[in-house]
């Protein structure tokens, strides 16, 4: 709660990473994370979630699409 108000970070969708790692060995991770949010009588509830996706995916798509500095976008992203 900032000044009465509810602020909620449920993370990134396509850019998530673990903020517990050494800033020396950054890199991505291959999940999407996202927030519910319910509210009822009892009050307001978050309930976070990550979703992992395929990382062999992802890289397959992005070397085939031709994206430009491709290679430097794979190299940023850790295995779950």
């Amino acid at each position: 709660m900032v000044a009465g108000a509810l602020f909620v970070n449920p993370g990134s969708v396509g850019l998530a990473y673990d903020r517990h790692q050494p800033e020396d060995d950054f890199k991505l991770t291959p999940v999407a994370e996202y927030a519910l949010l319910t509210a009822g009588e009892s009050g307001i509830s978050v309930e976070f979630r990550r979703v992992p996706y395929s990382l062999e995916e992802l890289i397959e798509v992005t070397r085939a699409s031709g994206r430009p500095h491709g290679e430097d976008y794979v190299r940023d992203w850790r295995p779950v």
